[in-house]
């Protein structure tokens, strides 16, 4: 009887456990799913504000040059004010001395000049003579009044010039400021989940392997356009080309980048690892996932590292800079080199396109 109950027993704790396990798995999935679309969310963010900020450095360039094209103009407005306010305090000054010696001479009493004439020609003379006298003061205060408004009016020229240049400059420099703070903001929370990601690394593994295997594995491509994965210029690029090996003209699927033995490769955007396999003419191929663009997958392959140089495993979860791999050169090739791909779309063998659409080189 004691025989039949201890099986019976160990299957009942078996069961319980099995339970219990599924449960905590459940419950892992769920946060780390949770955590993905965050920062998922976080991602793209971010590079919808890099492009801000692109365009506002692009904005602050042209700023730039409109502000040293003010700074041409108001050197010769500032020499005209100059000028103009130059002559403006010589008319100031004539006038002054004129009336100090109108003042002085008590000339400026016309009246009592003409009543003491002593005869009809000394009035007219006197009067022609006066005459003579208010129409030059006149001019002189004309003068001092046409060259005063002159000078403000460039005065002025200068004023809103140098306003434009202040508000145009603090325009730039305040959008830019704004944008790379609300970058690095998000960029720390991504940290955090990138913390949590790494706390949890095998757990992620194995749900990101069965998700995939089901097709259950999709997220939302973050958006913006991926960081060049070797950080080196392009050797060759997309298209039709003749080939090295070959020596016929086919269709290069992807780009060849510059870079020797041992050349670091890096994720250029965050993804997950679904293969990495020996591929024929591509030595070592490795792919990454990195989300869907509406119902279409995209992901980058990278080809010819050694198997040893790998550096990431099938189900890892990489954040855009990781380490994935080093150049080598197995395959077919005619030395050290990576080629990189961007396909988007469903199967084992997406559509390829061409990488310059999706990577800034």
């Amino acid at each position: 009887m004691l025989k039949k109950l201890i099986p019976l027993a160990l299957s009942v704790t078996l069961g319980v456990s099995s339970v219990t396990v599924s449960y905590a798995f459940a419950d892992i999935r769920d946060e780390i799913k949770g955590k993905r679309k965050e920062q998922q969310n976080l991602l793209i963010d971010i590079a919808e504000k890099e492009g801000i900020a692109k365009d506002q450095l692009q904005k602050k360039e042209e700023f730039d040059s409109k502000i040293k094209e003010i700074e041409r103009q108001r050197e010769p407005a500032e020499e005209k004010y100059m000028t103009e306010k130059a002559k403006s305090d010589r008319a100031k000054e004539k006038l002054g001395k004129r009336l100090k010696s109108m003042y002085l001479n008590r000339s400026n009493n016309y009246t009592m000049q003409l009543l003491s004439s002593e005869s009809f020609s000394d009035f007219i003379q006197r009067f022609q003579y006066i005459r003579m006298i208010t129409k030059s003061d006149y001019q002189l205060v004309r003068e001092y009044m046409e060259t005063t408004k002159r000078a403000e009016e460039q005065k002025q020229v200068y004023d809103d010039l140098i306003t434009e240049q202040d508000k145009l400059a603090k325009q730039a420099q305040e959008e830019y400021k704004k944008a790379v703070a609300e970058i690095n903001k998000n960029r720390e929370e991504s940290e955090k989940i990138d913390q949590f990601f790494e706390e949890h690394a095998d757990e992620i593994i194995k749900i990101n392997l069965k998700d995939w295997s089901s097709g259950n594995l999709t997220f939302t491509y973050p958006g913006g356009k991926m960081k060049n994965p070797t950080r080196t210029k392009v050797r060759s690029s997309y298209g039709m080309r003749l080939h090295p090996i070959y020596r016929s003209y086919k269709m290069h699927t992807g780009v060849d980048m510059v870079g020797g033995y041992g050349t670091p490769i890096y994720a250029p955007q965050a993804g997950i690892v679904v293969s990495s396999q020996s591929a024929g003419g591509y030595g070592w191929l490795v792919t990454i996932y990195h989300g869907n663009i509406g119902n279409k997958k995209v992901f980058t392959r990278f080809a010819h590292s050694y198997p040893g140089q790998v550096q990431v495993r099938v189900g890892q979860q990489v954040k855009q800079g990781d380490l994935i791999s080093r150049v080598g050169a197995y395959g077919q090739v005619t030395g050290a080199h990576l080629h990189f791909e961007v396909r988007v779309g469903e199967g084992d063998n997406p559509p390829y396109v061409n990488p310059a659409q999706y990577v800034d080189f």
